[in-house]
């Protein structure tokens, strides 16, 4: 699952995952973000932004970690 999505003023997209503490992403995790990064999976859910519901978007995944 995808924290947060943000749009640069270029128009890119990138899918934001954040972890707290020692928490660490699971093999799961990694694998859905080389399907995101392929474009092989689509935004569904009340969370998904409603230009990119039901599309289908090569997004690369970051992770960011609290300071």
């Amino acid at each position: 699952m995808i924290d947060h999505i943000v749009e640069d003023s270029a128009g890119d997209i990138t899918a934001i995952e954040v972890k707290s503490g020692n928490a660490t992403r699971s093999a799961l995790q990694r694998a859905k973000d080389a399907e995101i990064a392929a474009g092989r999976g689509s935004f569904v859910g009340k969370n998904a932004p409603e230009s990119l519901r039901g599309r289908s978007v090569p997004l690369e995944t970051i992770e960011r970690k609290p300071q």
